[in-house]
């Protein structure tokens, strides 16, 4: 005796699975394609933010960040998410541009935060309890750490090897690396929690 797909759990999600999508997409505009008057008009529309072709790149002007910045934005963002077999990394991704242009929303600037004090240092199971919004946690955490790499190796963070790299990483994840102006930690997560 047989069954049909849809009496087992797993047939059922299955056909559910294809099914879905498919009604979805047959119900949008009549699933009719757009003339090429519409089509052209709509790229022509779209040209000033639409992204270049493949293998045209155009290279990103950071906004927020300055030069040397910018330099150790692509490097950590480059070693938190490296590209591997599995796919692209950070940097194909386009990560390094939206930390950039993440800088200018309210977000960014703490316009969604409770930046009222008094700031304590207290347990972390209350949270965050700085002053600094992104803005500053960047801006003191790239500063403070480059100063940490050419104390330490003589040079800025983005002019150090890999794996010297991953090390100085590990070391602000563990809150081991004394930063001028911001915990390592924090900066470490702020730069993690944006990179993913």
């Amino acid at each position: 005796m047989s069954e049909s797909p849809l009496t087992t759990r797993r047939g059922f999600l299955r056909t559910a699975a294809v099914l879905v999508p498919a009604s979805a997409l047959a119900g949008c505009e009549g699933g009719k394609q757009p003339s090429s008057e519409t089509a052209a008009a709509g790229s022509a529309a779209s040209a000033p933010n639409a992204r270049p072709e493949a293998g045209q790149a155009v290279a990103y002007k950071p906004r927020f960040f300055d030069a040397r910045e910018w330099a150790f934005v692509e490097a950590a963002t480059d070693r938190l998410i490296p590209a591997d077999a599995e796919g692209p990394g950070a940097l194909e991704a386009g990560v390094p541009e939206f930390i950039d242009r993440q800088m200018d929303t309210p977000y960014a600037h703490g316009a969604l935060w409770y930046m009222q004090g008094p700031f304590q240092q207290g347990v972390p199971e209350l949270g965050y309890q700085l002053k600094l919004v992104p803005r500053d946690i960047y801006r003191l955490g790239i500063k403070a750490v480059n100063a940490y790499c050419t104390k330490a190796y003589g040079k800025d963070f983005d002019a150090l090897d890999a794996s010297t790299r991953d090390s100085v990483l590990g070391a602000l994840e563990a809150g081991k690396v004394e930063l001028d102006g911001v915990p390592a930690s924090v900066f470490f997560g702020q730069l993690l929690q944006n990179t993913r």
